[in-house]
């Protein structure tokens, strides 16, 4: 959302997002204020030509990755950075291990060439500790920010914090001793304290930026730990185990205000629409809302925002389940078994489910009312209304 495909690097979508203009404005400013209109014109190649080299510091982790054989989605450069958005994990930690340390590698390779380029030049003789505050826009000095830009990427994100870079090194080590559990639960506990400590010295001092990216490293650290803790149930548990039975159904020939007054019946994120007993698809909580907000299409047939989902055989680990829910981005799937499906599956379900069952017992799940037709097709039998 709100980022814009610039163009396609070995099938990577490479996307800037709308807030970036933030990044380039401020370097612009910067510069500006004290060398006037070069100044500002300076301030943002400079900014945009580290950009560049964050770009190529994502691209070093996905290439790699893709010699891994994950897919690598997108690269979105930010004002705080990029991501690179792979589907999947690493296979090894030896794995994790090459990907994680690909990015930094490529700004160590281009702050070392910068650097030599300079000393060659004797350039970098004119530059000293005293007058980094004295720097004009000039090529000198434009190539010097570029080569401390790209020591700085490298330094910053081989810091041993999760999610940075040399925190998933360090995941990647521990794991070959601890397991990938246990390991992503140490790594990530020091991600949530440094997180913590910078963004909390950054609010001190007035660094905005890096108290945003402090708060961002918390919560991913945060995020990280808590897919580690729920991973032992998530394994332990089966897509059909924690299959929500839909309480209500909708009718493909109903109208979408006929629909409507459903969603006071019941919590449930999606509604099965069936036609003669069958399945045909489903409508998502949210659409239908949306679509409750506009009446000048409460006569069309639910038909119209109903949806086709993924459908996982209830064997699958719910671990598993997730993870391919995630991959095919789809918000929820149908669990089916050979005979009949069992109901929905999400994010959402899987840990309410989570929240209700001690972890050491999961109690028989009720027979479910869903059938499948005769040709195998996935049936809904009507509510009695």
């Amino acid at each position: 959302m709100w980022s814009t495909t610039l163009f396609k690097i070995r099938g990577i979508d490479i996307k800037v997002h709308a807030s970036f203009a933030i990044i380039v404005a401020l370097g612009a400013t910067q510069w500006g204020a004290a060398h006037g209109p070069r100044g500002a014109l300076f301030g943002a190649a400079s900014t945009l030509a580290i950009f560049a080299c964050v770009l190529l510091h994502e691209l070093g982790h996905s290439l790699v990755a893709q010699r891994c054989g994950l897919q690598v989605k997108e690269v979105v450069l930010l004002p705080i950075g990029g991501i690179a958005s792979l589907a999947g994990k690493p296979k090894s930690p030896k794995q994790e291990m090459a990907i994680a340390i690909a990015g930094p590698l490529v700004n160590v390779v281009i702050a070392a060439a910068l650097g030599v380029g300079l000393w060659l030049s004797g350039a970098g003789a004119h530059f000293s500790v005293a007058s980094v505050g004295k720097l004009t826009p000039s090529w000198p000095t434009f190539l010097l920010l570029l080569a401390a830009g790209n020591a700085s990427l490298a330094l910053f994100n081989l810091l041993p914090f999760f999610p940075l870079d040399g925190g998933r090194v360090l995941r990647a080590l521990l794991s070959m001793k601890v397991g990938e559990q246990r390991a992503t639960r140490l790594a990530a506990g020091l991600g949530l304290v440094a997180g913590a400590a910078i963004a909390g010295v950054a609010l001190v001092s007035g660094h905005v930026v890096l108290a945003l990216i402090g708060i961002l490293v918390f919560v991913a650290a945060a995020r990280e730990r808590t897919a580690a803790t729920l991973q032992p149930p998530l394994l332990a548990l089966t897509a059909g185990d924690v299959a929500e039975i839909p309480a209500v159904e909708l009718d493909a020939t109903a109208r979408i205000g006929d629909a409507v007054p459903q969603l006071l019946r019941t919590t449930q994120d999606a509604f099965p629409i069936v036609a003669d007993g069958a399945l045909m698809g489903v409508v998502l909580r949210s659409e239908l809302v949306l679509a409750a907000r506009q009446p000048e299409i409460e006569l069309h047939s639910i038909r119209t925002i109903t949806r086709q989902v993924p459908q996982l055989p209830s064997h699958l680990n719910a671990a598993e389940a997730l993870k391919l829910l995630e991959e095919m981005e789809a918000p929820l799937g149908v669990v089916i078994t050979p005979d009949y499906p069992l109901g929905f599956i999400s994010q959402a379900v899987v840990f309410a489910k989570l929240a209700q069952l001690p972890s050491t017992y999961w109690p028989p799940r009720a027979s479910s009312r869903l059938n499948l037709r005769a040709n195998g097709s996935p049936e809904l039998p009507q509510n009695p209304a």
